[in-house]
């Protein structure tokens, strides 16, 4: 998931740009679940906004870059 500079959220999976899905705001809360057979949910707010067409394969990392000085990832939480 990335968060652009035009306040839009764009999904990658296995590397490839799979488009704009939504937008995003400060405060917002952004998560990625994988139920039991493996489809990938998009969530904002708790809200699935896209679901992949891909399963997920396991094992699933966390990976992040920031950009502007000030922006934060809090509370990362993984559960298996």
């Amino acid at each position: 998931m990335n968060l652009v500079t035009n306040s839009r959220i764009q999904t990658r999976e296995s590397g490839a740009n799979t488009g704009y899905k939504s937008a995003y705001t400060t405060g917002d809360v952004l998560s990625i679940d994988v139920d039991c057979q493996g489809f990938v949910n998009y969530l904002r707010n708790g809200i699935a906004f896209y679901t992949s067409t891909l399963k997920a394969v396991n094992p699933l990392f966390f990976d992040t870059s920031l950009f502007h000085p000030d922006a934060k990832v809090s509370n990362v939480v993984m559960l298996y």
